[in-house]
């Protein structure tokens, strides 16, 4: 059939220390409509223990559309080390994909740096000049968590003021997750789409049941982030 390995979806690991982006929910639901219309997709991209280093989105996308025994072709990383799995990563999402944007490349450069990553490797796996890696390393803050340990997190450019302050989780949380503009606009305009699609209040109709599927799909992302707002203000 296919010259890459199979996979049931709930056999894939998950990593959080090989992460080197948040979950974007309107994009797993954009991607799971498209494979639902018949679109094709990369194969995920996992390492000898099942982890998965490139495709989060579409692993997501797929349990979204076909549930979580569905089989998944991938491929399989020759590496095995922490390092050269994260720098793997890094690689292939510049490659294709959604790019990251500069605060998620912030975050994974954290870690590289963490794992003695040199600051010319790091220039050339993110395809920019030295002076940007050392930029971005600087644009940090200290956070203190609830156990007292302190960890160094990233800041973007709107909080330059902060830079190498030591602040509260609870203040890094409400910081990290302010700027929620674009995401929730671009969620209410596929809402919207989906509301001005004709013929859908026969719920009698299966097309119709499968209209307010999805509508109840983006809502739930949508609810998703208020609740992680509301809890942040409460806290």
């Amino acid at each position: 059939m296919s010259k890459h390995n199979i996979i049931s979806i709930n056999e894939v690991r998950e990593d959080e220390e090989l992460f080197i982006r948040e979950l974007n929910q309107f994009r797993i639901s954009e991607y799971s409509k498209k494979m639902k219309s018949g679109e094709k997709f990369p194969p995920i991209h996992l390492d000898t223990k099942r982890r998965i280093i490139d495709g989060r989105l579409t692993l997501y996308a797929a349990k979204r559309a076909y549930g979580e025994y569905y089989k998944i072709p991938y491929t399989q990383s020759t590496f095995t080390s922490l390092k050269d799995l994260l720098m793997e990563a890094v690689e292939r999402n510049i490659a294709h994909g959604s790019p990251l944007d500069t605060f998620d490349k912030k975050t994974v450069l954290l870690k590289l740096q963490a794992l003695n990553v040199s600051i010319s490797k790091l220039a050339s796996i993110f395809h920019v000049q030295d002076e940007d890696i050392v930029k971005w390393g600087n644009m940090v803050v200290h956070v203190i968590g609830k156990d007292k340990h302190v960890t160094t997190q990233p800041l973007k450019n709107s909080a330059k003021h902060m830079m190498n302050q030591t602040i509260t989780e609870q203040e890094y949380h409400v910081y990290a997750v302010k700027d929620l503009g674009s995401p929730l606009f671009h969620q209410i305009q596929s809402i919207l789409s989906i509301i001005k699609r004709p013929n859908w209040v026969d719920r009698e109709d299966e097309n119709t049941i499968q209209l307010l599927q999805e509508l109840y799909d983006e809502l739930h992302s949508l609810t998703y982030i208020f609740k992680r707002i509301k809890k942040v203000k409460t806290s």
